[in-house]
């Protein structure tokens, strides 16, 4: 990406390892999305398929220690101070 500038959009987080309590942690959101494509005449294009977001299923954290859990917050936007 040359001659682009992203910008970082960090926010405090309150999250944390329930065992080690170290605040060096993955976050992950799990989720349901749905890709659809449209079948003509017997054909799939498959490069025209599109995805459309689901339902959050859980927001999951994993430590360097390799802990991991199941945050009670369910979305990722529960988490910031």
């Amino acid at each position: 990406m040359y001659g682009t500038t992203i910008e970082k959009d960090t926010r405090k987080s309150k999250a944390k390892c329930p065992k080690c309590k170290s605040i060096d942690i993955i976050i992950f959101e799990k989720s349901v999305h749905f890709q659809t494509w449209e079948q003509i005449d017997g054909y799939i294009d498959y490069n025209e398929g599109y995805m459309s977001p689901g339902d959050v299923i859980g927001t999951f954290g994993r430590c360097n220690c390799g802990h991991e859990w199941k945050f009670k917050s369910f979305q990722i936007t529960g988490l910031f101070i």
